[in-house]
């Protein structure tokens, strides 16, 4: 019996629509970086990657892990 029980969503999460919406444009998420941790705030960079194109964006690390997760990214 498993441990959780996952019920089927009937619309996309915004986690989904963002990962959607990269593939359309030919964007890969390379990996997700926790940067950093101030006064218990943790900071991430979240690195996609179109042809041989590299952008770092910021992101809350929550949501970084989200994608990540989706997308089969490294999370380090």
């Amino acid at each position: 019996m498993p441990l959780v029980k996952y019920k089927k969503i009937q619309r996309p999460l915004t986690h989904d629509i963002f990962v959607s919406s990269l593939r359309k444009f030919g964007i890969r998420v390379d990996n997700l970086k926790i940067t950093k941790l101030v006064k218990e705030t943790y900071y991430g960079k979240l690195t996609l990657r179109q042809f041989l194109f590299l952008k770092k964006i910021d992101i809350r690390p929550s949501d970084g892990v989200a994608i990540a997760l989706r997308t089969n990214a490294k999370i380090m």
